[in-house]
């Protein structure tokens, strides 16, 4: 399977999508829409477009180190299914 994302630097990203359209502009959309909470304003949406440029930023540039230290798998149930307590875990 292709990764696109892996094979494309942030620089051919950044050129190969279309630009959103400006902020103004959205909200201008949602306001005619009706889409937006009573009292939001464009500077709400410059302030989570900051944060969300923000959060890709340092989300792109995270690289998790490895881990020497203890884990512990857990999994989810629903109602009364029961667990296989038997799991074999020794691949992990």
């Amino acid at each position: 399977m292709l990764d696109l994302a892996a094979s494309l630097s942030r620089a051919d990203l950044a050129t190969a999508v279309s630009p959103p359209p400006p902020l103004a502009e959205l909200f201008e959309m949602g306001r005619k829409t009706e889409r937006l909470p009573e009292g939001f304003a464009l500077i709400h949406i410059e302030r989570m477009a900051g944060v969300a440029r923000h959060m890709i930023s340092v989300y792109s540039d995270y690289q998790p180190r490895a881990s020497n230290g203890p884990l512990l798998f857990l999994k989810a149930q629903r109602g009364e299914e029961s667990l296989d307590s038997q799991r074999d875990w020794s691949r992990f």
